[in-house]
């Protein structure tokens, strides 16, 4: 490499750098009193419990072992995942169930411990990493999912911060005060205000990528409708039976629910600068969310707790349970307080400016993420979707339930499955044969059956059917195709 180039590359992240300690520096205070203000650190552990509590609940709902089950087919790179890698040996807990449920109760153990404030400068990196593992390796088998990841991102954030000063066993059994106990009231505010950051910045990611990855007319009802329709239709861990219903609406419909949702998500960084945002906004994303729920079948239940951090949490604690206050309530010097304050905001800056350049750059390497589901724009209404179905001994068949056999292609990630390799797909199949069949009582299965159908609710809005199959895969047996010959399966409508 040419040495001016090199020179180039040195003096730009200098220059940056330098330049946002001198913004930190004159903005610093001004910032922290107008937008950021001061919080307990009662207020912070309430933010750590509730984070860390949501975790919990991911991490015993997934079924970790049966990944065991899973072939080695299917597996990708998946960002930092890449590092366990070049472990020696690594590769044999994947295929070990034993192993698994060791990792699933550690890292149980470690979030209960992160969650109650018990040890905290330990438990909470520790429990963030062993989360990060577990999540890593149910996204390696499907795809990098968004579900689960905001409350990691923020676990990462309260890694780096006091956040077991507060409502923790920590504080509630510490027989004496420790220095670096004893901070001022910025710190928290600080600390809460960046976390809240971390929230905001995926929101507003998510609604900015549909207008650049997607163009100005995201919003179009016809593309909303074929990415609600497309979920609706594909095997789905919910679903209420309401297809036909959905179907019916009008595509204006669908435009008013697509500008509401690019709006608000891109409006959601709002939360950063204003009381009144805090209360309205995290409400009606919450609504948002029910939305995708009842129309998708989707529950981002992560993402519908977690507005909660933008309430005083704290304040729904007993005040029994607070325990002593550690706070130092002597007055910062002039100095001290623009230390303080320059330090947070160019903790800030920096965040903000990696954000950034993750989103420009498209960044998808767990854990980094641009946010760019569901960004894609196809208005022609043409629609490919799924079904599995069980085919029994006796030729009776039946729409197939896949979690029922590996746990861990619950919440109907097995959908990820059916676009990957025909291998990798047979090797699937023939193992969740080898399972059903183990033991069993009643019929045996033969054989699955996955159709693929081509839909375009524009043009046939009234089928009943929805559409007709374009496309028949029997696993694990070869594969036998009955194909409409200008037709081929497009899942470019699965974002």
């Amino acid at each position: 490499m040419h040495p001016i180039t090199v020179l180039i590359l040195v003096l730009i992240p200098l220059t940056v750098a330098y330049a946002i300690m001198l913004m930190a520096k004159r903005l610093g205070v001004n910032y922290f009193d107008h937008f950021v203000g001061e919080a307990s650190p009662e207020a912070l552990g309430a933010i750590r419990f509730w984070v860390f509590m949501i975790l919990v609940m991911n991490v015993a709902w997934e079924d970790l072992p049966s990944v065991s089950h899973l072939p080695a087919q299917l597996r990708t790179k998946m960002g930092i995942m890449s590092l366990l890698h070049m472990i020696p040996d690594w590769g044999s807990v994947y295929a070990s169930y034993t192993k698994l449920l060791a990792l699933k109760i550690v890292t149980l153990t470690f979030l209960v411990f992160a969650m109650v404030g018990f040890k905290t400068r330990l438990s909470v990196p520790c429990a963030t990493i062993l989360v990060l593992i577990h999540a890593g390796i149910l996204r390696e088998h499907f795809n990098y999912y968004h579900t689960g990841l905001v409350p990691i991102l923020v676990g990462i954030a309260l890694s780096f911060m006091p956040c077991g000063h507060g409502l923790s066993v920590d504080q509630h059994f510490s027989r004496k005060k420790t220095a670096d106990a004893i901070l001022p009231l910025a710190v928290y505010g600080w600390s809460r205000y960046l976390c809240w950051a971390v929230i905001a910045s995926a929101y507003v990611m998510a609604g900015i990528s549909k207008i650049r990855n997607g163009g100005f007319w995201w919003w179009h009802g016809a593309n909303l409708k074929r990415i609600v329709m497309t979920d609706t239709l594909n095997p789905m861990h919910f679903e209420w039976g309401l297809e036909h219903e959905i179907a019916s609406l009008p595509v204006f419909v669908f435009s008013a629910l697509g500008i509401s949702a690019v709006v608000a998500e891109s409006l959601y960084g709002l939360v950063l600068f204003s009381k009144r945002a805090r209360f309205v906004i995290p409400m009606l994303t919450v609504g948002m969310h029910l939305g995708i729920l009842f129309f998708q079948g989707i529950l981002f239940f992560d993402l519908i707790l977690i507005q909660a951090v933008f309430y005083n949490l704290s304040e729904w604690v007993p005040q029994a349970w607070r325990g002593i206050n550690t706070v130092n309530h002597d007055p910062l010097s002039e100095t001290q307080r623009r230390r303080l304050h320059k330090k947070y905001f160019s903790v800030l800056i920096f965040m903000t400016l990696g954000l950034s350049i993750c989103w420009l750059s498209r960044i998808e390497y767990y854990p980094a993420t641009a946010m760019q589901m569901y960004s894609n724009t196809q208005t022609d209404g043409l629609i490919h979707y799924k079904k599995v179905w069980a085919v029994y001994e006796d030729g009776h068949k039946e729409e197939a339930r896949l979690e029922k056999w590996i746990g861990a292609v619950a919440d109907s990630r097995y959908r990820f499955v059916l676009i990957k390799a025909p291998e990798a797909q047979q090797a699937f199949f023939k193992e969740i044969i080898t399972i059903a069949n183990r033991d069993s009582q009643k019929r045996n299965i033969i054989r699955f059956d996955v159709e693929t159908y081509q839909w375009n609710f524009l043009t046939d809005q009234n089928n009943p059917d929805f559409g007709r199959v374009i496309n028949i895969a029997t696993y694990p047996k070869a594969v036998t195709e009955k194909k409409t010959p200008s037709n081929s399966p497009n899942n470019s409508s699965r974002n």
